[in-house]
């Protein structure tokens, strides 16, 4: 999960030329090392052909922040996948990636390196993935997103530390600046509106007025984005610690809509998102959001918003459950439901989306049957096993499970108390069932 941040006095570092002390003294020792043979090996002789290796983007900016990182991006005026084979050598670290964009990916001493050959990018139209050619550090620092990210320090020996910063990202990280490269940069990439949302609530930054009119007259571009992106930048709002802060933003741009019209949080959701049981992992965390926005949604919303993002079995499992949901609702309230009938009508669902409708449910009996659910029914079960049934004298075969279930609404339903009276309803149900 992404931390949101207060970045402290950044004002010493407005204009700085060279933040080598910067790197010396904000690095962990693991990332230091490995910088430092990335600019050693591009300096020297490499069988990539590189020259330079420059840290760029993100990373620059935390390390301006004070942000700790584990993930760093490295451009060199080579190939990529070519360079990352021979530095992952040298730092006893893993190339888990390459692809025919000159980019790699190494993992070593718990970092992820990314590796980019120095490019330039045209897109042939809104939404599509960019054409990429090599290109100068220029090329490569102009082709990004906003100013805080275009910066680059030479990494190579002789230059350690130089900082290129001709967008002005120093200047907005002292000013809390979320600004465009330029005015077309949305519809190059529509997805960086939302990134924009995700860096103006983790640092705690403002949108540049000419940035926030573009990305109005921007929002419907979105969709014409691929399924896959959308998803992947609806999870990176979800990994977020601000994600209910981000989610408020993008609704009142016209966000949400842009990823898929169906798409809409009502705010009794959205008041629970931070509600999640402490219990859950990330990626539940995850399921529970979704089941939560399809709270809100029709049988018909929610089936559009799954097949036309593409989303996985849990997600789309999760968010099918909200209109499902309503169908018992009110069953759950009747005062004469016995307890096994509540299991017969929750069993179905996915546990995690039962707990968002727990946090959502009104005071009434529904809540304190999905409360007894979740806690104490779906855990039930009869004393006596299959093994047991069958040295009672049940034949093997379907009648074993049948007599199991009728223990177990038994035991749900306090009709059958203890070991010795499951295996008098054996015996009794025994010669009825053969």
């Amino acid at each position: 999960m992404e931390r949101a941040v207060s970045p402290g006095s950044t004002a010493t570092i407005d204009s700085m030329s060279n933040v080598g002390t910067f790197l010396d003294k904000s690095l962990l020792p693991n990332a230091l090392h490995i910088l430092g043979e990335a600019g050693s090996l591009a300096a020297g002789k490499n069988s990539s052909g590189a020259t330079t290796a420059y840290l760029v983007g993100g990373p620059v900016r935390d390390l301006l922040l004070g942000v700790q990182s584990r993930d760093f991006d490295i451009a060199v005026d080579a190939d990529g996948p070519t360079f990352a084979a021979e530095l992952a050598g040298k730092i006893r670290g893993e190339v888990t990636f390459r692809s025919e964009f000159g980019t790699a990916k190494i993992a070593a001493a718990g970092l992820v390196i990314d590796i980019t050959m120095i490019r330039s990018e045209t897109y042939a139209e809104p939404g599509a993935l960019p054409l990429v050619q090599p290109g100068t550090l220029e090329d490569d620092l102009a082709r990004r997103d906003f100013t805080i990210n275009a910066m680059a320090v030479d990494l190579t020996p002789g230059r350690w530390g130089e900082l290129t910063d001709q967008h002005g990202g120093q200047r907005d990280i002292v000013l809390k600046t979320i600004k465009s490269l330029h005015p077309g940069s949305f519809s190059d990439d529509p997805t960086r509106m939302l990134r924009a949302i995700r860096y103006e609530s983790r640092f705690g930054f403002k949108m540049d007025p000419k940035t926030l009119t573009s990305m109005t007259e921007s929002a419907g571009s979105l969709a014409k984005v691929s399924p896959f992106r959308r998803l992947a930048e609806l999870r990176l709002i979800f990994g977020e610690e601000t994600t209910v802060d981000i989610l408020e933003h993008a609704e009142e741009r016209d966000l949400l809509a842009g990823i898929h019209p169906a798409l809409r949080i009502s705010r009794q959701a959205l008041n629970k998102f931070d509600s999640a049981p402490d219990s859950l992992s990330n990626e539940e965390r995850q399921t529970y959001y979704m089941a939560l926005i399809g709270s809100a949604l029709t049988q018909g919303e929610a089936e559009s918003l799954s097949r036309d993002l593409e989303l996985s079995s849990d997600w789309s499992g999760a968010l099918l459950s909200g209109p499902k949901f309503k169908g018992v609702a009110g069953i759950l309230d009747r005062s004469d439901l016995k307890p096994s009938e509540v299991v017969e009508l929750l069993a179905p669902f996915p546990v995690v989306a039962l707990e968002a409708q727990l946090q959502l449910a009104p005071p009434l009996l529904r809540r304190d049957r999905l409360s007894a659910y979740l806690t104490d029914y779906q855990h039930s079960k009869p004393e006596l096993n299959g093994d047991d049934l069958l040295a009672l004298g049940v034949p093997q075969g379907p009648l074993v499970g049948k007599l199991i279930a009728e223990l177990k609404v038994g035991r749900l339903d306090k009709t059958i108390l203890s070991r010795f009276e499951e295996e008098a309803h054996v015996k009794r149900r025994l010669p009825m069932l053969t």
